[in-house]
């Protein structure tokens, strides 16, 4: 008998099979390929694309690295008795490429590397204490004091995942026992003494290469020991309780700033890496620094290749970190909690670093759950809805706001509100993959604070109606709603940034956020204008003034929401266009459509279903059924039916709706306008193109380099 394989032919049948050489072919097919586009077995999926691991492989296996180098790999005490590295009387050289490639070990840590893996393989960090060089124990204690501050902060913020950062010292001392104004003051102390320097070497006119060398080198130390005083000072000034320290921040980051460009033009001067037998120069290995010598101390999470950041890459890294701490002291300004999350979402989309987001998240809401350190989150909660829509039970001298029990019972729903806007602000704080994960999960629990809301906008009506008061109230279910809502805008849009969808998904895509702004979102901000306006005129008539006269002054002042609503129009109006434009392409077949015939499941209705599966579990807005959205975009309810130059058409105009309002103001101001001005000039003159019916064309490409949600479209010739 044949020796055979379970799952296929037997080695006598496989001798027998007439092999044929297809490598040529498959290179072939495979340049007809998009970059990011994948052919593969129905199942093989993307778990498995991400499961695959490929053993003995250095980049995968962590503990092949250490079986590639025959040398001896020491730790500092024994690198420092065979003389390997120096502990004292370094040259300026040595202390520049170690002070730069620190940072350059602690930027890949905050890119989700192991600490051990990253800083830690900077000997000198092991046993600072040891370290005779006045220079070079002081930085080093502040590297260790800095990198235990940042675990502590990001830690305390927890809006991070495994992929961002790992926390875990691995009982490395972080100098806990040295006092952060000796640190600060060691540090001053080594950065006057440099100065000193620098002065003494100042060029006098005397043509000496040596003096102005000499200059230059004490000028780039003087300059990146400035820089470790003001980056731990900032960190500590963040520290700090009730946004305090943000006018030291400030003071700090403008010197930061003015530090980095000396730091930049001056890399050259440290020495260079040695080239050894393991890592292709992805590790620091000059004096000092040993790649192996916490190879076997793995992180709890699966092992990933650690490619040290480039000193070039690392202060840009610093550069654009620091500006970005600047950026997050704005957040001190906005007073209501509805401008807070704003500015948290308008932060996320930036993809900031975890350092920043965790500043951020802390300077907000500290460990108290206080704003800004100050006010109790529910008392926050109750001053948003009333500035939103003033419901009457939250209105002073109303005549249910006095009522005992419905305080009461608003105080609970505010206590529960206060928990869902904190896990909101809370994955606004995560990256953007995690934030739209965690978006689909937070549905569950909009919908019962939704139901709440609405169990207790009927107990304020039925009072109001036993005080001969008609008035219908929904205040609370409305400010639910507008939550409700943003968190559905998000994560429809999330799945552009993230490249979540296909172009053959767009067209429905842009169909369910148009139908969100006209059926739910501009009414939802109508509704509580109204409200508003209604109780400041009831408020002011109380107070003795006529009715003419209040509503004067409220033509005068406008609207509150006006800006959102205007704001939702013009995204509608582009949704619709994109709409319009997308089936133009279908309907002149430039734009397959996926039908099932090919693969099981995998049909539009499917793909539809599956794409707003998780609002599913609310009850307003009505999730929208497939049937709807087909029956809304079926082309054969008109007579004649429309050609693709008819759809172009259309979409030309819509785009130039979109541009009419982007130009109105209040939305001519910022920088998202200027974008989406942009794209609708491009789409306006591809539609015009594309109305004539001469323009020859393969498909459509889609172009979301400008504006992470709307592309440009352009053709493919």
């Amino acid at each position: 008998m044949s020796q055979t394989d379970d799952n296929g032919p037997s080695l006598e049948e496989k001798k027998n099979c007439n092999w044929k050489d297809i490598t040529k072919d498959f290179f072939e097919l495979c340049q007809q390929l998009n970059v990011g586009e994948l052919v593969h077995d129905v199942h093989f999926g993307l778990f498995e694309a991400m499961s695959a691991i490929e053993m003995m492989d250095p980049k995968m296996d962590a503990g092949m690295l250490c079986n590639q180098v025959k040398r001896k790999v020491y730790d500092f005490d024994e690198a420092l008795k065979a003389n390997i590295i120096k502990d004292d009387n370094l040259e300026s050289e040595e202390l520049i490429g170690i002070i730069d490639s620190t940072y350059a070990c602690v930027v890949t840590w905050l890119e989700g590397h192991s600490l051990a893996q990253t800083v830690f393989t900077n000997l000198y960090l092991h046993n600072p204490e040891a370290i005779k060089d006045k220079t070079l124990k002081s930085f080093c204690t502040a590297i260790l004091k800095t990198v235990d501050l940042i675990r502590d902060r990001i830690n305390k913020a927890s809006v991070f995942e495994e992929e961002d950062f790992q926390s875990v010292s691995y009982g490395f001392k972080m100098a806990s026992e040295v006092p952060s104004a000796k640190v600060i003051s060691s540090l001053r102390e080594v950065e006057d003494e440099f100065a000193k320097k620098v002065r003494s070497t100042k060029d006098k006119g005397e043509d000496n290469e040596t003096r102005a060398k000499q200059h230059e080198l004490y000028s780039a130390i003087y300059s990146r020991i400035k820089f470790t005083r003001f980056l731990y000072a900032t960190l500590l000034a963040f520290s700090k309780d009730k946004c305090s320290g943000v006018d030291d921040i400030e003071k700090y980051l403008n010197g930061i700033l003015d530090v980095l460009l000396s730091m930049q033009s001056t890399i050259h001067l440290g020495i260079k890496p040695e080239e050894r037998e393991c890592g292709l120069h992805d590790y620091p290995t000059i004096m000092g620094f040993e790649p192996l010598v916490n190879q076997r101390l793995l992180p709890s999470t699966f092992p990933r290749y650690a490619k040290i950041t480039s000193i070039e890459d690392t202060m840009k890294y610093l550069s654009d970190m620091c500006t970005r701490f600047k950026f997050i002291t704005g957040v001190t300004k906005c007073t209501f909690l509805h401008q807070a999350m704003d500015f948290f979402e308008d932060f996320s989309k930036l993809s900031p670093c975890v350092l920043s987001r965790s500043l951020l998240h802390l300077l907000v809401f500290p460990i108290n759950r206080r704003f800004f350190g100050n006010e109790p989150l529910v008392d926050v909660v109750r001053d948003t809805i009333r500035n939103f829509i003033a419901p009457p039970a939250l209105v002073p001298k109303s005549s249910i706001g006095s009522n005992p029990d419905a305080r009461a019972y608003c105080d609970a729903f505010l206590q529960r509100a206060a928990n869902t806007i904190l896990q909101l602000v809370n994955i606004s704080g995560q990256n953007r993959a995690r934030q739209r994960e965690k978006l689909a999960h937070i549905f569950e629990e909009l919908a019962n604070l939704e139901a709440e809301a609405d169990k207790l906008d009927t107990y304020l009506h039925r009072l109001l109606m036993k005080n001969s008061q008609g008035q219908t109230v929904v205040c609370f279910v409305t400010w639910v709603l507008y939550h409700v809502l943003k968190a559905m805008f998000n994560y429809l849009y999330l799945g552009f940034e993230l490249e979540l969808y296909s172009p053959q998904e767009y067209y429905y895509i842009y169909w369910y956020i148009s139908e969100l702004h006209c059926s739910w979102w501009i009414p939802t901000l109508s509704r509580a204008d109204n409200f508003l306006m209604e109780s400041e005129a009831m408020i002011e008539t109380q107070s003795g003034k006529s009715a003419k006269k209040v509503r004067r002054q409220q033509k005068k002042k406008g609207k509150p929401h006006a800006k959102e609503v205007h704001t939702a129009q013009i995204h509608q109006m582009l949704c619709n266009a994109f709409l319009k434009a997308l089936l133009g392409f279908i309907r002149a077949k430039k734009l397959e459509l996926a039908d099932g015939s090919s693969i099981a499941f995998d049909s539009e209705e499917v793909r539809f279903r599956r794409r707003f599966a998780p609002f599913q579990v609310l009850s307003s807005p009505q999730p929208m059924a497939y049937c709807h959205f087909t029956d809304t975009i079926d082309l054969q309810r008109y007579k004649p039916v429309p050609e693709p130059e008819h759809l172009f058409q259309a979409a030309c105009k819509g785009f130039q709706h979109a541009k009419a309002l982007i130009e109105q103001p209040p939305s001519n101001q910022t920088e998202q306008a200027t974008a989406l001005l942009r794209i609708c000039k491009y789409n306006i003159v591809a539609m015009s193109v594309l109305s004539t019916g001469k323009k020859e064309y393969e498909r459509p490409l889609f172009d979301f380099t400008v504006h992470k949600h709307y592309p440009i479209i352009t053709l493919k010739n």
